[in-house]
């Protein structure tokens, strides 16, 4: 019932934030309130990249574990990866094109707990572009920043496994989602990752303008396969005790719990697409 309320309600996400620490509807575990972590997987990840409080992020500190949203969004991110393609690739011998990347945020900490992989961004603003040479330079990853103009030889030179998007097709033009997800049919991108902005109880992937993004991907052979919500709760990081975390998801800017879509493209040649009218390169928040 309390499930059927968030969802009814677009403010419930923030009128209930206890209730929805407490849903076991989209999450199967048992959260205990002695440790940091609740997913054994999180443990790990929590391991392998750490929050060092750069470039004015806000961080908290949660039972002796420096924490920000940048994190944490990164560590649910790097759950549903590796629980919908560990078992097809070794995480670490994965080649990923991150399109709409921003600053690189989640190219950090996939560096960091795989490093064998091959992890290149790209994002049609460039002023993205220089803020990422200079977020991931800071810590060596300088070498995963692609400028558009060279995002095809490098999907031609790299032929990655998995496309990467997080937060940023809902933003843009259908036009500008369609000249990615070309590219990745184009070079057999075999997998796409999608984290949008709307929680939603079923699939139902789309712009913040509600033009349908599943439909596009449809049309290039990309079907869907996995879909799940993430509660920021399954980390065990909702904490009362500490004013401004997550138990507040006003405070953090975000909804309490991300969906994550996992596509796999299909040998069956697409039928014709109903052509955008747009001409030139994507660039973020292009359709308004």
């Amino acid at each position: 019932r309390a499930l059927e309320e968030i969802f009814a309600d677009k403010n419930a996400l923030t009128a209930l934030p206890a209730t929805i620490c407490r849903l076991g509807a989209l999450r199967n575990l048992n959260v205990s309130k002695n440790k940091l972590t609740a997913l054994p997987e999180a443990r790990r990840m929590f391991q392998c990249t750490k929050e060092d409080g750069s470039f004015g992020v806000t961080t908290l500190n949660v039972r002796g574990t420096t924490i920000s949203r940048d994190l944490l969004d990164a560590i649910l991110e790097l759950i549903f990866l590796e629980r919908t393609f560990a078992g097809l690739k070794p995480m670490g011998n994965v080649s990923i094109i991150d399109v709409g990347a921003g600053y690189g945020r989640l190219a950090k900490r996939y560096r960091d707990c795989f490093p064998s992989a091959t992890y290149k961004i790209v994002d049609g603003i460039p002023v993205s572009t220089v803020l990422s040479q200079v977020y991931l330079g800071r810590y060596g990853y300088a070498d995963s920043v692609v400028p558009l103009f060279d995002l095809e030889a490098t999907l031609a030179t790299v032929r990655p496994d998995l496309l990467v998007n997080t937060h940023s097709f809902p933003e843009m033009h259908p036009h500008d989602i369609t000249f990615f997800v070309r590219l990745a049919a184009a070079y057999e991108v075999r997998y796409i990752f999608i984290a949008p902005n709307k929680l939603t109880k079923t699939p139902n992937l789309v712009t913040n303008k509600d033009e349908s993004i599943d439909e596009i991907l449809k049309h290039f052979g990309y079907e869907l396969f996995r879909f799940e919500n993430l509660f920021f709760d399954e980390l065990n990081v909702c904490d009362a005790t500490v004013q401004g975390l997550a138990c507040s998801p006003g405070s953090w800017g975000y909804a309490h719990a991300v969906p994550y879509y996992a596509y796999k493209r299909r040998a069956v040649p697409p039928p014709p697409l109903r052509q955008h009218s747009r001409s030139h390169l994507p660039g973020r928040n292009s359709g308004s």
